[in-house]
């Protein structure tokens, strides 16, 4: 039974959505292509993809990912880094609680 003024928490599944946010570094900005949206189950490991961006003018991309929204009882943290130390293009996460997870990446 719902209480009134309670929305229901979702419990078994949760929205993801990723926004590309590219700084323009030449002549041309980059193209920011950050992979599609997904739903995935709690616990599950969520991959983010850059991997479709680049640069018209040649330059290497640098990623730079940032959380801009987590559920308020998440605990998630966002494994951007490679083996290398350097800024990952294909960064992940875990789904810790159900909830809408918005992540940003920005290209310098």
């Amino acid at each position: 039974m719902r209480r009134p003024g309670k929305e229901p928490r979702a419990r078994h599944a949760l929205a993801f959505a990723v926004v590309a946010v590219a700084a323009c570094s030449g002549p041309k900005p980059p193209v920011a292509v950050a992979g599609p949206e997904q739903i995935v189950t709690v616990g599950q490991l969520v991959q983010l993809d850059g991997s479709g961006s680049h640069d018209p003018s040649g330059k290497p991309i640098t990623f730079e990912w940032t959380f801009v929204q987590l559920p308020s009882d998440s605990h998630a943290t966002l494994n951007a880094f490679a083996a290398d130390g350097s800024t990952a293009v294909n960064p992940s996460f875990p789904a810790d609680v159900g909830g809408d997870y918005v992540n940003t990446w920005s290209s310098r």
